[in-house]
């Protein structure tokens, strides 16, 4: 039970850092911290990259045209890292 608050704020801390892009805590200590699995670091160390391939970084990088990147899920913005993670609570719940 425990270590289920700890990833909880872990999350919290690592989010609203991202949602705010303030500095006020260092994200990489927090993404390296071991609280989470190794997998999961690594994931959110490349959402703060901006290396995960969500629509917006494939057009940017030529990959795809700008046509399509609309969301796929909600339809309502363009697919990008803030859309998808941090703006659409609604990704949370799948």
């Amino acid at each position: 039970m425990a270590s289920q608050s700890i990833e909880a704020k872990w999350w919290s801390l690592v989010w609203a850092n991202m949602a705010s892009r303030s500095v006020k805590v260092k994200v990489w200590s927090l993404i390296w911290a071991n609280m989470a699995p190794q997998s999961v670091e690594a994931f959110v160390w490349q959402l703060t990259q901006g290396r995960v391939a969500v629509k917006i970084e494939l057009v940017r990088r030529n990959m795809m045209t700008y046509d399509p990147t609309k969301c796929s899920l909600c339809n309502c913005g363009d697919e990008s890292v803030d859309h998808l993670f941090v703006g659409r609570f609604k990704v949370w719940r799948v």
